[in-house]
């Protein structure tokens, strides 16, 4: 019954959450670059021939110690 309630208010994650992720996974492994994620999302820069999140890491370095563990 629950999951039934919830799948009426969660949503599936986005461009957003995908960029989000994308950046968590990089800093966890000590750069920001996401080349190998940029494929999940579109919200992604492109420099010097490498992909990054266009999103602030603020609340990447929030939740990383999270993330990491």
């Amino acid at each position: 019954m629950f999951a039934f309630a919830c799948a009426f208010i969660v949503q599936a994650p986005g461009w957003a959450q995908t960029s989000y992720m994308a950046l968590s996974n990089g800093l966890s492994q000590g750069t920001a670059q996401i080349d190998p994620w940029h494929w999940e999302t579109h919200d992604i820069a492109w420099h010097d021939g490498h992909y990054y999140s266009v999103k602030p890491p603020g609340l990447v370095f929030a939740t990383l110690p999270v993330y990491a563990a």
